[in-house]
């Protein structure tokens, strides 16, 4: 009865996180004994994680990528002039930290593509828009971008502070 009451007031406040742990939550604060603040942690821990969870997602199919890519499903065999160092500084998005734009650059076949796409979910899962992520263009007037590393003459992944 006690736990229908909750449930019902959580899906009225729109805490869906709390809405379907509530009962799970429960039963662990009961068979621990568990201070009554934990257990209000944990569900309050179970909305945030929730709702960073529907984000991401509404991000991903907002940004509808063309096909699906992971950082994790990256190939090193095949990709051998990009280093395992290079795909995580990517990974853990300092670029976006440090204020700069990426800027994949390579011949055809080399994994452009599935790597900016990767970031891009990788972004997603973050929390930042699409949008946040603008496409840099050069012309012949503007210098070239400040570069993140050479990776090799057949693969470049640079980057130039955001303007």
């Amino acid at each position: 009865m006690m736990l229908d009451q909750v449930r019902n007031l959580a899906h009225q406040m729109r805490l869906f996180g709390i809405h379907e742990a509530c009962e799970r939550r429960a039963s662990e604060a009961l068979s621990q004994q568990l201070h009554p603040l934990e257990f209000l942690r944990l569900l309050l821990e179970e909305e945030l994680l929730s709702r960073k969870d529907r984000t991401a997602k509404a991000l991903t199919t907002k940004a509808r990528f063309r096909f699906r890519a992971d950082l994790e499903d990256w190939d090193f065999s095949f990709h051998k002039d990009l280093p395992k160092a290079k795909i995580k500084e990517l990974s853990e998005l300092s670029f976006l930290h440090n204020l700069e734009n990426p800027l994949i650059l390579g011949k055809t076949g080399l994994g452009k593509t599935h790597l900016a796409i990767a970031l891009g979910k990788r972004l997603c899962q973050e929390g930042h828009p699409h949008s946040s992520w603008r496409s840099i263009s050069c012309s012949r007037k503007s210098r070239p971008p400040r570069p993140l590393a050479v990776i090799s003459t057949t693969f470049e992944v640079s980057s130039r502070p955001r303007s």
